[in-house]
This record gives structure tokens, C-alpha cells and sequence, in this order.
């Protein structure tokens, strides 16, 4: 069971280079991932380690390059790939109103039409847009995170209203 004080701020992808480092997938802002100094990585064999950061700088696309205290050659780095990073929920920087940390959208219940459709399965960051991926009535639907199609969002109860029209639907087939 993960720690609940825990949350998910990014994804470790591989290894990266022969010096230690890792190519992550973050789930917050590059400016906000700076500001941690440790990360929790729950380990694959069981138990968790903090480790203390090293840097950050810009990777490809999307993605970062974190180098980690202790982790020196591509093998160590190997060996966390697949692994997601964690901080504890208070040091995430306050957000103004509408904004969202992607792991309070994940599980969230889609509803379109006042009706329980599906739910937010996973994301696409892709440019300037981020593009949620929603299951709904047993098909994947991808749509992007804009007032467009996003009506509202309740995090307390956990619900995002949806209008998505016929023909992104379509897209989607």
C-alpha cells in the first residue's frame, strides 16, 4: 500500500546516458519539478527509498533529465526504470483556480449527459495542450483538456463533466 501522503509527480522512463541519469515523463511543471529536492521511488522488489536530487534540466519533448545522489552509471538507472516518482502532497505549489495536478484527474468518473460514462484512465501532454485519454462504455476516447469539451471539474467528488461532440467521437473509432 503506497503512503497516501504521497503523490505522483512524474514517471521514470529509462536510463539515460552512461552517468546515472534518468529520463522522466513529469506530471507537474518543469518549474515545479525544480523546486523538490527529494523523491520517494517505491522499489520493485518492495520498500521505498527517498533520494536526494542531484539536477534537473530540460530533456527531449516533454520529457526531463534527473540525475539522483547515488545513482552514478546507466545500471543503477536501469533498475528504477518503469518506477514513478513521489513527493509529499504538501510540497506541491499551490494552484490558481482551474488549474489541476494530473494525478487529481486520474480515476476521475466521466459524466456526459448526467450519466456515468466512463472514467479518466490516463493523459497525453502534447504541446501546449494536454490531452486526457477517458474510457467510456468500454472504448478509449482521447480528447483534449479544453472548456470546449471539459464543462467542469469536481475533485472533491471526483466527477468531470463532459460534452464531447459526435465527431471527435468519431475520431476516436
Amino acid at each position: 500500500m503506497r503512503d497516501s501522503g504521497l503523490v505522483i509527480v512524474g514517471k521514470i522512463i529509462k536510463a539515460f546516458g552512461l552517468r546515472g541519469e534518468l529520463k522522466v515523463h513529469p506530471e507537474v511543471f518543469l518549474e515545479n519539478f525544480r523546486e523538490f529536492k527529494t523523491f520517494t521511488v517505491f522499489l520493485p522488489r518492495g520498500g521505498k527509498r527517498v533520494f536526494e536530487v542531484d539536477y534537473v534540466r530540460r530533456g527531449a519533448g516533454e520529457s526531463l533529465i534527473l540525475k539522483l545522489k547515488d545513482i552514478n552509471d546507466r545500471d543503477a538507472a536501469e533498475i528504477l526504470r518503469g518506477n514513478f516518482l513521489y513527493v509529499e502532497k504538501e510540497k506541491l505549489a499551490e494552484k490558481a483556480e482551474g488549474e489541476y495536478y494530473l494525478f487529481e484527474l486520474m480515476d476521475m468518473q466521466v459524466i456526459e449527459g448526467g450519466k456515468v460514462k466512463g472514467r479518466v484512465t490516463d493523459f497525453i501532454l502534447s504541446g501546449t495542450n494536454l490531452v486526457l485519454i477517458l474510457e467510456m462504455e468500454g472504448k478509449e476516447v482521447l480528447v483534449p483538456f479544453v472548456k470546449e469539451y471539459i464543462k467542469s471539474v469536481d475533485t472533491d467528488s471526483r466527477e468531470m463533466v463532459v460534452e464531447i461532440p459526435p465527431d471527435l467521437k468519431e475520431l476516436n473509432k
